[in-house]
Parts: structure tokens; C-alpha cells; sequence
């Protein structure tokens, strides 16, 4: 090998190593998106990062279910329905494909990339 072929194999490599500490390195805690859906409507989206209590109530104005966001977990903490199945579904954390639902109030909970394109055929 020839000198020139060593300091070419070297700077690629380094070139290398540098994309590659760019990409472990990256904050990616901002890639999942809450959303929270009521009668098909979009009534909330933001980071499952930004810790937040969402209460979502019905037309009349009393509270039916509410969303807890803490630490990157989402979970139902009330629903006034009968059977509060929503509540025993257990937390949404990031990359998680479940959903939480609540049939009684139709709210329906669940994460998606913010990468991720949504259109209406996908939900």
C-alpha cells in the first residue's frame, strides 16, 4: 500500500466515525408525538416529554377521563365510565404501538413518530 492509500483509508474512516457519534449521540426524545382523540377529533398533541394532566370533558363540561403525562409515560388516571377498562391498559412509553381507549367516552390515546406521516387511511 501507498502512503496515499493510508491517509485516504484514514480520513474515510474518520469521516466515519464522526457520522456515527452525530447519530448515537442525537437527541431523539423528541420523536414521539401524544395524541389524544375524542368523537374522532383531535383535542391534543404534544410530546409524551413535556409532562402534562389532561382532562377531557364532555359537551356539557364535566370531566370524563384524565390523561396523565409524566416522565415519558402516558397512562389514564380517571374515566367516570362503569367498567374503566382505559384505566387497567396500562402506560404508553416511547416507540410503544398500543393504544389506550375508552369506548364509553370514545377518546382513544396513542403515540406516533413525528416522523411518521398520518393521513386518513392510517387511523
Amino acid at each position: 500500500m501507498k502512503k496515499a492509500d493510508i491517509v485516504l483509508i484514514s480520513i474515510l474512516i474518520c469521516v466515519f466515525l464522526v457520522f456515527f457519534g452525530v447519530y448515537l449521540f442525537s437527541d431523539t426524545n423528541n420523536d414521539d408525538i401524544l395524541i389524544i382523540q375524542q368523537d374522532q377529533k383531535i383535542i391534543y398533541k404534544e410530546s409524551i416529554y413535556k409532562d402534562n394532566e389532561i382532562e377531557i370533558r364532555n359537551e356539557s363540561g364535566a370531566i370524563t377521563n384524565i390523561v396523565t403525562v409524566k416522565e415519558g409515560k402516558v397512562y389514564m388516571s380517571y374515566a367516570d365510565c362503569a367498567n374503566k377498562d382505559c384505566i387497567h391498559m396500562g402506560e404508553l412509553t416511547a416507540g410503544s404501538k398500543k393504544q389506550i381507549a375508552c369506548l364509553p367516552n370514545k377518546i382513544l390515546v396513542y403515540l406516533v413518530s413525528a416522523k411518521q406521516i398520518i393521513d386518513g387511511i392510517t387511523r
